[in-house]
């Protein structure tokens, strides 16, 4: 409790000293589409930094919670991810997250660490660019997994040595081999949770070919959330409203 509250009175005197930070923040909504018993929130979080994003107030993190189930964060599945990019009319892009703890080798030394599986759009979405060669594109898509990864410049250094030559360098996540395609520069952060450290992999999918199920079912919630960005001029109110009347109407 007394960490809490030193960490409360720094949070404090930080928004007093850098009031136009409040306007920052990363909302979560909690979603049902096609769960007539979904309860519908909206929590804000306001970071003490400016997000590294393209326009970052658009941003919104993705959860369906289910309270006549008792469970919060209960995913999503592959066809409630596509109503939200072509039906709701409150994204312009949606990404699904799924964290991943992965062991890594292939390389002098294996190492735990921490990867992302998003869709093809995630680092458009983002407004993200690669410090060194490119990030995930449309034309990276596939129904299952792309052979490819995205690393960070942690990892780089760490595992690489910041070898300028690491684009087109194999390593194995757990089974998969993936080809380095970039690397992200310093200052990128993974948005969203982890489970403890930042995100040193991004790796995608299109979720609808093998080890996934086929055909995409909704009752199927294996996509554990996403990221989103709101419709331009569109508040976080607004889109809660629509996605609302959506579930309602499903």
């Amino acid at each position: 409790m007394e960490t809490l509250l030193h960490d409360l009175r720094y949070a404090f005197g930080m928004l007093r000293t850098n009031p136009g930070l409040t306007a920052v923040a990363v909302v979560t909504l909690a979603l049902g589409i096609g769960a007539n018993t979904s309860l519908f929130s909206v929590v804000d979080a306001v970071l003490l930094r400016p997000l590294p994003y393209q326009e970052p107030e658009q941003l919104v993190v993705v959860t369906d919670d289910l309270p006549g189930d008792h469970l919060t964060n209960a995913g999503m599945s592959v066809e409630e991810l596509d109503d939200f990019q072509h039906r709701s009319g409150v994204f312009g892009e949606i990404s699904a997250t799924w964290p991943i703890s992965a062991n890594v080798t292939g390389r002098e030394k294996p190492e735990r660490i921490e990867a992302e599986a998003v869709s093809a759009n995630y680092f458009t979405l983002l407004g993200a660019k690669a410090g060194l060669g490119r990030v995930f594109s449309a034309g990276d898509y596939r129904p299952g997994f792309f052979a490819g990864t995205v690393i960070s410049d942690g990892l780089w250094h760490r595992m690489f040595a910041a070898d300028p030559n690491v684009l087109g360098q194999a390593i194995r996540l757990d089974s998969d081999l993936d080809t380095v395609i970039g690397v992200m520069p310093p200052s990128f952060r993974n948005p969203g949770r982890t489970f403890e450290h930042d995100v040193d992999s991004w790796i995608t999918a299109g979720y609808v070919a093998p080890p996934f199920p086929q055909p995409p079912q909704r009752s199927i919630r294996l996509l554990p959330g996403a990221i989103g960005r709101l419709q331009p001029g569109l508040t976080v109110e607004q889109a809660q409203a629509r996605l609302d009347v959506m579930c309602y109407q499903d």
